[in-house]
């Protein structure tokens, strides 16, 4: 009889760190927006930039999550990026929609969107392969 070659860890599942580093990407998104409501009324910031500060904000805190939840993750971080980006996304979009109900989607919607995607893409493009650590 041959060892079994599963391993038995106690990682937490691959969704459960996108969940995660989503919420704190979320957190960090209300916080660099809240900073930028603050330059923007006090006249540092102009109004019309604010749908490009909105993307920018979502493409920083999605890279910042996602490079958290790739230091688990040993396979697919592209992918497991892509996730947590469209996820946090997906939390971002449902508070946007339960704050007004008469929220049309247009083109801060698709920019935030893409942001996010590729924030998260970003995130998880980089790092290098963790070493094997022989235990004697």
């Amino acid at each position: 009889m041959g060892k079994s070659k599963s391993k038995i860890t106690s990682q937490r599942p691959v969704a459960v760190n996108i969940a995660i580093g989503s919420g704190i990407s979320l957190v960090l998104n209300i916080v660099l927006l809240m900073i930028f409501a603050i330059f923007t009324s006090s006249g540092k910031i102009p109004e019309n930039l604010m749908g490009a500060v909105v993307a920018i904000c979502c493409f920083v805190a999605a890279a910042v999550g996602s490079r958290l939840v790739i230091r688990r993750v040993q396979e697919k971080k592209m992918i497991v990026g892509a996730a947590q980006g469209a996820f946090m996304f997906v939390l971002v979009f449902a508070i946007g929609r339960a704050a007004s109900a008469d929220a049309a989607i247009g083109t801060i919607t698709l920019a935030t969107l893409a942001a996010s995607v590729a924030g998260g893409l970003l995130g998880g493009c980089g790092g290098r392969k963790r070493k094997r650590r022989i235990r004697r």
